[in-house]
C-alpha cells in the first residue's frame, strides 16, 4: 500500500483502482475529443470541397457555352478548372485521412 499525499496513512488497493479508472476514463475522453475534432475539420473541409466542386461546375458550364471563344478567356477557364481540379484532389485527401484519424482514435479506445 501507498502514502496518501502529505504523509496521511497508507492508500488502500480501492483508491488506487479509482485513481486509475479515473486517469482511465480522463484519456478516454480526451481520445474522443481528438476523434470529434478531426470530424469537424473533415465536414469542415468537405463543405470547403463542395463549393469549389460548384465552382467548377460554372466554369465549365462557361466554357461549354461560351461564344466568343476567344482564346485567351477559354485558357483562363481551362487553367481555373484545372487549379480547382487539383484542389478538389488535395481536399478530398485531407478530408479522407481526418476520417481515418477519427475512426483510428474512436477503435483505439474501443467507442466503434
Amino acid at each position: 500500500m501507498g502514502l496518501r499525499p502529505g504523509g496521511e496513512g497508507p492508500v488502500g488497493p480501492q483508491a488506487a483502482t479509482g485513481a486509475a479508472d479515473l486517469i482511465r476514463q480522463s484519456e478516454r475522453e480526451q481520445v474522443l475529443a481528438q476523434a470529434r475534432v478531426h470530424g469537424m475539420v473533415a465536414i469542415q473541409i468537405s463543405e470547403l470541397m463542395q463549393g469549389n466542386v460548384g465552382r467548377r461546375e460554372d466554369l465549365r458550364r462557361q466554357l461549354v457555352e461560351r461564344q466568343d471563344r476567344s482564346d485567351l478567356s477559354a485558357a483562363w477557364l481551362c487553367s481555373r478548372i484545372e487549379e480547382l481540379d487539383r484542389l478538389i484532389t488535395q481536399q478530398l485527401a485531407t478530408v479522407d485521412w481526418h476520417l481515418r484519424e477519427s475512426r483510428r482514435l474512436r477503435q483505439r479506445i474501443g467507442a466503434e
